[in-house]
């Protein structure tokens, strides 16, 4: 990511021109200002304000002298240097330039024999010197401040006066097109003093000095505060409508080097809880050392899983997916990962669906795979509702199909990536997933099984394909609107990491037959979520109340199969696990006998494309599948 601000040049419009006619009127203005220098000499030496007598005899210095001078400064490099890039070594070019037309000062009035005071010469030069050092900070001061004037300048107030925040501040003094106008801190103690020549504010004190300077960014310098305080201080800064920064790194901060990418909020700071670090042993117990096949691996919580395959050393990775592009890129990404990570692990590709009995087989057993992670499916709910028999086809079949052929090559493991919506479903996609989970349940109460199935129930991952957060950042980049299915609308999230390290553990802790959900804190409205969001980017919201605001928010209304809120228990009651994050809840589930009669009748439904038997099926498997009024 390039640099966050925009780029100028430090000057004002007129010196835009080219190199060569900023130089020619540098030197006309100096030519000039050297006349006047010659004639301040004199009168400094004799105390008369106009010292007729010696002007008379020595008018030839007047054209002369500025002329051998400019050609001297010229020679010796003095307008090489460009007025905004003037440093104190400019002093001793000037110093050197000065001395040098004193002596040429000195040897042109004894050549010409014009009698003038012996002491002029050595005024004139000190002069000149004083005028090229004054004159050239003067102007460097200048434009500096008609740059910080610019649009394109950004006033920025930097957020906590700890040590991050001086660091920040010291380096972003280096950065022309950036000025800090202050900063904000909660502590009252420190409130209205300075740091560095910067005053610290309230957040309320701040907002008419925001008004007043126009200040469009609030850089946190906040790297130790916890998810929760960084979630309270966002709430705090809602109202500004400003575009709010993080800085990079603690490191970058406090090595004080010069400081030009600023990351925008990251997603995770939106969930507002703290995740728990992953406990190693379960991270790497299905994993380092084995062969491990994850179908669906060129999705987004695909991808994630097999990332971490590589991360934990696994011996063989197989990336499995009916999508070539996605194929193509998931092991491009991941062969640049393990270069960069300096990690040996062999990495298979295959190409194909999850239905193909005979390729899943040839797969699991050519390549001797002892995990398997099954997050190949269909998951979004308008496309599936749309599509009901590619659906049940590719997510209950597939499942069952990429299972059997587990269970025959003796698979160590089967982990089926599930979904909250699978908890009394109202749409086609969750029932489908509910029926992948009374399958894998089914086949793991087999007497003699030794393929360890288990399955793990979750909301939305944040940042995955289909995702609202995707949505709304694209949707504000855009200028709005920004569009809410309903104002009521709520939903579980979890961050991408987070998610996918929950699924390895828990799926490192099945013994048999289990489902296990994970703790995905509260969940949150998804109005709320657009607001901050569009805050967070510097922008207001424009509503009935405030038709001046920037982007609005759009309420389509819900769509076919859309829950208001989502659940991830079927029953009240879960029992914990040794993991905080992660439970098992006390489900029944359907007898043999009767989840093969549901399967029958769904594969009828299918071949005679019959949606109505389809649905009735559906309803009728005790499984709480609720279709949508029509």
């Amino acid at each position: 990511m390039g640099a966050w601000y925009k780029k100028s040049s430090g000057l004002p419009l007129s010196f835009d021109l080219p190199r060569n006619a900023r130089v020619a009127i540098l030197q006309l203005c100096d030519g000039v200002a050297f006349c006047f220098i010659i004639w301040a000499a004199y009168v400094l030496r004799v105390s008369d304000w106009w010292p007729e007598p010696w002007l008379s005899r020595g008018w030839a210095v007047f054209p002369v002298m500025p002329i051998l001078a400019l050609l001297v400064f010229w020679k010796l490099g003095l307008y090489r240097e460009l007025i905004d890039a003037v440093n104190p070594n400019f002093l001793a070019v000037a110093a050197v330039c000065s001395i040098s037309i004193v002596l040429i000062f000195y040897v042109f009035v004894y050549t010409m024999q014009i009698r003038i005071p012996r002491s002029v010469p050595f005024i004139f030069g000190l002069l000149i010197w004083s005028y090229l050092g004054a004159s050239r900070f003067i102007l460097k001061g200048y434009f500096s401040w008609l740059a910080n004037r610019d649009l394109s300048t950004k006033n920025v107030l930097i957020y906590g006066a700890g040590a991050a925040g001086r660091q920040l501040l010291a380096s972003l003094n280096q950065v022309a097109d950036v000025k800090v106008k202050g900063f904000i801190d909660d502590n009252v103690s420190i409130q209205g003093a300075t740091l560095s020549g910067v005053k610290i504010f309230s957040i309320a004190d701040a907002e008419p000095l925001i008004k007043r300077e126009s200040v469009r960014a609030v850089l946190l310098a906040l790297p130790s505060v916890s998810r929760q305080q960084r979630l309270s201080i966002l709430a705090k800064l809602r109202h500004l409508n400003l575009e709010v920064r993080t800085i990079p790194s603690i490191e970058a901060i406090l090595s004080g080097s010069e400081i030009k990418n600023f990351k925008k909020i990251e997603i995770d700071d939106l969930l507002g809880r703290e995740p728990v670090a992953p406990d190693s042993g379960l991270m790497s117990l299905s994993i380092h050392g084995k062969s491990v096949c994850v179908t669906g691996g060129g999705g987004s919580i695909g991808s994630e899983i097999a990332r971490q395959c590589v991360l934990n050393r696994a011996k063989r990775l197989i990336i499995f997916d009916s999508s070539e592009s996605a194929l193509y890129s998931v092991m491009e990404n991941l062969n640049s990962f393990m270069i960069s990570n300096s990690i040996d692990c062999e990495l298979v590709s295959i190409l194909g669906s999850v239905t193909n009995h005979q390729l899943m087989l040839r797969t699991f057993s050519d390549y001797e795979v002892d995990t398997v992670y099954h997050s190949a499916a269909h998951k979004h709910v308008p496309i599936v509702e749309k599509n009901p028999f590619e659906g049940v086809y590719n997510n209950s079949f597939g499942t069952r199909t990429a299972a059997l052929a587990a269970k025959d090559s003796k698979v160590e493991r089967f982990i089926l990536i599930s979904s909250d919506k699978a908890v009394r479903p109202t749409n086609i996609m969750g029932a489908t997933k509910r029926v992948a989970e009374l399958l894998l349940q089914d086949l793991a109460a087999e007497e003699g099984q030794k393929t360890i199935f288990s399955m793990v129930r979750f909301g939305n991952v944040l940042g995955s394909s289909g995702s609202v957060v995707p949505l709304f950042e694209k949707q504000i980049a855009n200028g709005g609107p920004v569009t809410v299915t309903h104002p009521n609308v709520k939903r579980f999230f979890m961050s991408l990491s987070e998610a996918v390290e929950l699924v390895i553990q828990a799926g490192s802790m099945a013994e048999g037959g289990e489902v296990f959900i994970l703790d995905m804190g509260q969940s949150i409205l998804i109005s709320d979520l657009a607001e901050l969001m569009i805050s967070l980017s510097g922008f207001s919201i424009k509503s009935e109340k405030q038709p001046l605001g920037d982007i609005e928010i759009q309420f389509t209304g819900l769509r076919p199969g859309e829950k208001l809120e989502e659940e991830l228990l079927i029953e009240d009651s879960s029992i914990g696990t040794t993991h905080p994050k992660i439970f098992s809840p006390r489900e029944g589930k359907l007898s043999t006998e009767k989840l093969s009669k549901v399967i029958l009748e769904l594969e009828t439904a299918v071949k005679n494309q019959d949606i109505e038997k389809l649905r009735r099926c559906l309803k009728e498997t005790a499984i709480g599948y609720q279709p949508p009024i029509r």
